[in-house]
């Protein structure tokens, strides 16, 4: 899952991928779980409300192409100068 700007600067874009179907359904299934990005989010949050740039690297189980047990491995949040 990335959140980043778009290349003209004037809004975002929001990627969520994985390595296979089950992999990017995991992926988009997390976003509705907000209490497992929940820490993230609240890191990323910037003073005013709106979010800093962040990446989120997940884990997850495949089984006959159903991903199963989601969990967060690795994230990055952005500082305000990076991309």
């Amino acid at each position: 899952i990335q959140y980043l700007p778009n290349l003209s600067g004037t809004g975002h874009v929001l990627l969520v991928q994985g390595l296979d179907v089950a992999g990017t359904q995991a992926a988009a299934e997390t976003l509705f779980h907000p209490q497992a990005i929940a820490s993230i989010l609240a890191s990323a949050r910037k003073p005013d409300g709106t979010l800093r740039p962040f990446e989120i690297l997940l884990r997850a189980t495949s089984i006959v192409s159903n991903a199963t047990g989601e969990q967060v491995v690795a994230s990055r949040i952005y500082g305000p100068h990076q991309r």
